[in-house]
């Protein structure tokens, strides 16, 4: 929502007014204030074009119209707490001093709400909400009887049209966390209310669904599935190394579980699309063509028609149990292959959305933000008391983005870290020069991983091993990040910790991942068409890995080189230094 047009005739804002939908019609707003401060003669010219200036840009930070705002300071202090400048796009200073300002001009206007700025509650709905005894089902049905207060919605009024706008003007408020989840509740509480409470209107309201679930639980399929698909996850373990079904290369436990998981989707999907789940009574039955024709269009009508990475999967998991397990003829194989070729995505490698997180980075300043993330964090922490749970996993969390700069490797490797196998010192008692050293066995394409670790990522790491790790683990472990009963954090965790600390701190969506894209963006940048290096750098065994994932990322860079380049000439010809 675009708050302000700025006409360059006219040089300041023109305002539109969107009335708050849950405050009273004459509850005094921030619009109010500007107004207010527009006509104060009593100020100099210099402090209200400020003034005007902070209230324009609190509104574009918190996205609303400053008519929707309040002029209620505590509706503001407690929202705004958890705000990083980086989220705004300021600096730290100028949002303190925008907060200041806010707070000055609604004190020196007069135009104050009283402490809370919703629309008190009509008569009828006073006299039901007297006979709630559950003051928890209160709480959670008043912010929607202020909304219908607000409104002059009568309690008979209310119905399905009712929840729905509620949904939307709790969207507005930028504030809210989570309105849908908000609204289900309230939804679910008002039909609680239908049961237990005296003379409440009769009208039953609609629980929302917002995501569509089709998976079904695994005691739904016959017995015989699931113990072949036991059968099967065996075999891609290793299984018995004399056995004729022993694989060469056998999978990791975690990709096993991927691939029996989405032999649940598939599944699940047959079931959707009419298939009685008793007759699922084998792999052979889920590779039939009739079957994949109907599971694979299940998933192309979720996707809108477009062929995605995910039913391309499915495509090549049922395509490999076709032709490995249940051995179907070649006729049948290759119509599986056709299959699969049909719903292969035009496009492989970065996600847009992976692409437009990492156009974030084309700021400096934000780039500075996670780049010196970790050194932040350990001033931070060292004001704190090292012994306390909370500092040592900040440092802890710090080392971890830390690595991830420097040595962008998978999470689930970032997690499994040991320190007597991937940590290797040139001289002993823990001296010298680092290197990351992960064996080919362990990585996602069994290509193996090294790194030497600079200065400044060794300092911070052994920091973390004198002062902090012990604070995080009970007897012997031996993990860089050590988790309970003697294991290592698991990647979700880790991934979880580091998503949210660098949020907390930077204001910036980053997820654990995304450093192998950025450090592929990164060097990119600096050399265009640069694809050997970043190949090695995050050990793809394939340069069209590489090209495929990141082909035109450096555009940018490059048309900036094209141009510094172009630029040059010319003034090379004006100076008259070319012959």
């Amino acid at each position: 929502m675009s708050n302000y047009v700025y006409p360059c005739q006219l040089g300041r804002a023109i305002m539109t007014h969107i009335a708050n939908p849950f405050a009273a019609a004459d509850a005094p707003t921030l619009f109010d204030v500007f107004r207010a401060t527009e006509a104060d003669k009593d100020i100099t010219t210099a402090r209200r074009r400020n003034v005007l200036s902070s209230l324009r840009r609190f509104a574009q930070v918190a996205g609303m119209e400053l008519s929707f705002m309040p002029a209620t300071p505590g509706y503001y202090r407690k929202k705004l707490a958890d705000l990083h400048p980086a989220m705004a796009g300021i600096t730290a200073k100028r949002l303190a001093n925008i907060k200041a300002d806010v707070l000055w001009a609604i004190k020196r206007s007069g135009v104050r709400g009283s402490g809370k700025y919703l629309a008190p509650f009509l008569d009828a709905w006073v006299c039901l909400i007297d006979r709630i005894e559950d003051r928890r089902l209160l709480w959670t049905l008043s912010r929607f009887l202020h909304y219908c207060s607000a409104q002059g919605i009568e309690p008979e009024d209310v119905d399905d049209g009712v929840s729905t706008a509620y949904l939307r003007a709790t969207t507005d408020e930028t504030f809210i966390k989570n309105p849908r989840d908000q609204h289900r509740r309230t939804c679910r509480a008002w039909n609680k209310a239908v049961d237990e409470v005296p003379d409440w209107p009769r009208i039953t309201l609609s629980i929302p669904r917002y995501r569509s679930t089709y998976m079904l639980p695994w005691s739904m399929f016959p017995e015989s599935l699931r113990t072949e698909v036991d059968d099967w996850r065996a075999v891609l373990s290793g299984g018995d190394l004399l056995s004729d079904n022993h694989l060469v290369r056998p999978l990791r436990e975690s990709s096993i579980e991927t691939r029996r998981f989405q032999l649940r989707q598939f599944a699940s999907a047959l079931v959707h699309v009419g298939h009685d789940p008793t007759e699922l009574t084998s792999l052979a039955v889920l590779v039939d063509l009739a079957a994949v024709r109907a599971g694979l269009r299940f998933f192309l009508d979720r996707s809108g028609g477009n062929p995605t990475s995910q039913i391309c999967q499915f495509a090549i998991l049922l395509t490999i149990i076709a032709q490995h397990w249940v051995k179907v003829d070649a006729a049948h194989l290759e119509a599986l292959k056709r299959l699969r070729r049909k719903v292969t995505p035009r496009s492989e490698g970065m996600t847009q959305k992976n692409r437009d997180r990492l156009r974030q980075f084309d700021d400096q300043q934000t780039l500075l933000a996670l780049l010196d993330f970790p050194r932040r964090q350990v001033e931070e922490a060292r004001k704190r008391d090292p012994a306390h749970r909370a500092t040592a996993i900040r440092i802890q969390i710090a080392l971890a983005v830390e690595i991830l700069i420097n040595a962008p490797i998978r999470a689930g490797n970032l997690a499994a870290l040991s320190l007597t196998r991937h940590l290797r010192f040139s001289r002993a008692g823990r001296q010298g020069t680092i290197h990351l050293v992960i064996p080919p066995e362990e990585v996602k394409n069994r290509e193996p991983l090294e790194f030497v670790l600079p200065e400044e990522t060794v300092t911070l790491l052994k920091l973390y091993l004198a002062d902090y790790r012990s604070h995080l683990v009970d007897g012997e472990n031996e993990w860089l990040f050590p988790g309970r009963n003697g294991q290592h954090k698991c990647r979700q965790a880790l991934s979880g910790q580091i998503k949210k600390h660098i949020k907390q701190a930077t204001g910036i969506d980053m997820n654990a991942h995304l450093f192998r894209h950025l450090a592929a963006k990164l060097y990119l940048d600096a050399n265009p068409g640069g694809y050997e290096v970043v190949r090695r750098i995050l050990a793809h065994r394939s340069m069209d890995t590489t090209t495929r994932c990141y082909a035109g990322l450096e555009t940018l860079s490059a048309a900036r080189h094209f141009d510094e380049t172009i630029l040059g000439v010319r003034d090379s010809l004006r100076r008259g230094d070319l012959p």
